[in-house]
């Protein structure tokens, strides 16, 4: 294996595991260890191998809850909505002021409902110093506030077919750091959408791709603009 370990964490384990069956097999005396230290070094490796699936099934798991705790505040948002609908229906059929008092909720804005969010913009994808993406954007709401914004990804590995969307991150912040970036991939794309408060929905942004490889970190690892799938070259 090369002399430098991966930074990348499963690319790491899998370095890992390869040293520790070929350590497992030879005489480790003959490269200046002991036998105590060899199997110090597998124990080691079945403890981070442990911990990392760990990890991963968690990821999974708060991947499944985000989707479930989304689809279930959507709901009660929209359930709400229709509620409020109703007592305001009643409101203006009867003019009785005390309708809202009597049901416990304020009468609606004079500025009606806020409309739906447009879709984020300007997504830009910058690598990090440890395989790291960062990816930021922006919104044009006319400061109408109460958003968050819910970020996917989809990966394209060197062989074989796309992956699905998949859940990032739900967050106030227009930046973001994935930190679970897969090895072995040739590029990955990220889109994104806002969500308010009042349970209206936006469209997903324009997708944009972060290839992978020297064309598009550069010699140096500086950052490179992302750009459109299928563009050849390289989302506060």
């Amino acid at each position: 294996m090369p002399r430098r370990a991966d930074k990348a964490q499963k690319s790491f384990l899998n370095q890992m595991q390869r040293v520790r069956d070929h350590w497992a097999k030879a005489d480790p005396s003959s490269f200046g260890l002991s036998d105590a230290q060899v199997q110090r070094f597998g124990r080691e490796y079945e403890e981070a191998m442990a911990a990392h699936a760990r990890v991963q099934q968690l990821r999974f798991e708060l991947a499944g809850a985000v989707r479930a705790n989304r689809a279930a505040i959507g709901g009660l948002r929209r359930t709400f909505g229709g509620l409020s609908s109703m007592i305001d229906g009643l409101a203006r059929a009867s003019r009785d002021p005390e309708v809202y008092l009597r049901a416990g909720i304020e009468k609606p804005d004079r500025k009606g409902p806020l409309p739906r969010p447009a879709a984020p913009t300007r997504l830009k994808i910058r690598p990090k110093t440890y395989g790291e993406l960062e990816l930021t954007f922006a919104i044009d709401d006319d400061g109408r506030g109460n958003l968050v914004y819910e970020v996917r990804r989809r990966c394209q590995p060197i062989e074989g077919e796309a992956s699905p969307w998949e859940p990032v991150a739900v967050t106030p912040k227009r930046k973001i750091v994935d930190d679970n970036v897969p090895s072995g991939l040739r590029s990955i794309s990220y889109q994104v959408r806002a969500l308010r408060t009042n349970g209206k929905t936006g469209e997903w942004s324009d997708e944009r791709t972060f290839p992978f490889g020297t064309n598009a970190m550069g010699k140096t690892g500086s950052s490179v603009e992302a750009r459109p799938l299928g563009v050849v070259a390289k989302s506060a």
